[in-house]
């Protein structure tokens, strides 16, 4: 949890500096350090294999006005849900997450 927590405030920290590429990078860290925590090396796999592809675009959704904010904000619910053991919670979280990321990458397109 620390290390998420750790990723995720750098990430805000890069936000403020509008540091984009910084951004999309501990993004991924954040998403592929869950998966590692889980020890699931399926998950791993798929997300490291998404990241991949999401790595091709030009830009991020988190150079989207607000986007970063939000997403910042949707890792830290994440985590408190994470950390509170609801397992429900947690995965609701995080398809709301995947649906908000990828709204913002259709409108962005």
């Amino acid at each position: 949890m620390a290390r998420l927590r750790w990723i995720n405030q750098q990430l805000a920290e890069a936000a403020e500096r509008q540091e984009f590429r910084t951004m999309a990078e501990l993004n991924i860290q954040f998403h592929e350090a869950i998966c590692e925590a889980a020890h699931n090396g399926m998950l791993l796999h798929f997300v490291r294999q998404i990241h991949d592809w999401v790595r091709r675009f030009e830009s991020t959704t988190l150079a989207h006005p607000g986007r970063a904010e939000a997403a910042i904000a949707e890792h830290e619910r994440l985590l408190q849900a994470i950390e509170a053991g609801d397992a429900e919670l947690a995965e609701r979280l995080a398809r709301e997450h995947m649906s908000n990321a990828l709204q913002v990458r259709v409108a962005m397109l």
